[in-house]
């Protein structure tokens, strides 16, 4: 639901450039480019995906970290990917009843109503994402720098129970910063009409959690990454020498237990570079989320109600479907680099043609 800009203070350097870029008009063509039509596919292509690599993680065996830390992944980001359905077809309840709403008869409190819910329950599956991409991508740098000691203290269990323990410290947090919330109703100075608000949040606690966590959470899978990248970048310069060096000498065949050792490096390293790919991904997608906290702390007004109340909603429905792309785009990276999900996902799909056929 957009809300109208307060009073425009000019006499702020760059105030009148600032609002002049984020109009009224702006800010509604792009609230029917994204919440009426793109974030809304997103959303049904990020639902169907996260199923998928939910099937085909579970068919892999969840007893593996990996798989089952995927598993999870996929099952956050599918919660992101509902909120925000729920979310965006609320709008689109909103736009349909203000505009036609003599006509059919209807009033658009309720969805106003569902739509913040929406809004109010995204953070939960975002920050849950966010706890599960930490931990992926730290038991990663951990077994690269440590492999031998890492394997046998950091289980899959205990990998587990680490996200489910901080998944449930902040959705504690949530639930005590949105318990207060209540619905206002207000009037629309242009039509006249009801509109509906949820108010009272304790604000200190919400934004002041959420900015740690996510700033944390941000930076520990930034380093992580970089980490990573220089392992594998370490380790394809070596493999490149050994097999120059190896041609040279003309060795013979490898023992069998080279080649089991060369295959667990090779599985090892898919492993590694599927990591780095969902951590950068991560950090692209969320950079918008970044910029926006950013925005939140440092600009003066840049609230829902304050003088740059355009720009804080562009931004956050930006920061809305880069979150969705986030959300999407890991069956990609899984089918390119994860052998095992590529040949379990085509062989499900070459059983289900059977099927079909059969």
């Amino acid at each position: 639901m957009d809300q109208k800009n307060s009073t425009v203070d000019l006499s702020m350097p760059g105030a009148g450039l600032y609002i002049e870029l984020i109009t009224d008009a702006i800010l509604s063509y792009t609230a029917v480019v994204l919440k009426m039509v793109l974030n809304p596919i997103l959303g049904v292509v990020s639902v169907c995906a996260n199923l998928t690599n939910m099937a085909v993680f579970s068919k892999m065996g969840l007893s593996n970290g990996v798989n089952q830390n995927f598993f999870i992944l996929s099952l956050s980001d599918s919660l992101i990917a509902v909120t925000a359905l729920v979310n965006s077809a609320a709008y689109v309840c909103q736009v349909i009843l203000k505009v036609y709403g003599k006509t059919l008869g209807g009033s658009n409190t309720d969805a106003q109503i569902v739509y913040w819910a929406a809004f109010f329950a995204f953070p939960f599956g975002q920050n849950f994402s966010l706890i599960t991409t930490v931990v992926i991508a730290l038991v990663r740098c951990c077994c690269v720098a440590m492999p031998l000691r890492v394997k046998d203290v950091l289980t899959a269990r205990r990998q587990l129970s680490a996200i489910l323990l901080f998944s449930a410290i902040s959705s504690s947090v949530y639930l005590y910063a949105f318990y207060p919330l209540r619905v206002e109703y207000g009037r629309d100075p242009e039509d006249n009409s009801t509109v509906a608000f949820m108010v009272d949040a304790v604000w200190v606690v919400y934004i002041g959690f959420n900015n740690a966590t996510f700033f944390g959470g941000f930076i520990v899978v930034a380093v992580c990454a970089t980490i990573l990248s220089l392992s594998l970048y370490r380790s394809v310069r070596f493999r490149k020498s050994f097999s120059s060096g190896k041609t040279r000498t003309g060795s013979g065949l490898s023992p069998p237990h080279a080649d089991a050792q060369t295959r667990a490096r090779q599985r090892d390293a898919r492993v590694v570079k599927t990591v780095v790919m969902v951590s950068f991904s991560f950090i692209i997608c969320n950079l918008v989320t970044i910029i926006y906290l950013v925005l939140f702390l440092a600009l003066s007004g840049f609230g829902p109600l304050g003088r740059f109340a355009n720009a804080n909603q562009f931004t956050l429905m930006i920061t809305e479907t880069f979150a969705l792309v986030n959300a999407t785009v890991n069956i990609f990276i899984y089918a390119s680099y994860n052998t095992g999900y590529r040949a379990t996902l085509s062989h499900m799909l070459g059983r289900n043609r059977t099927k079909i056929g059969g």
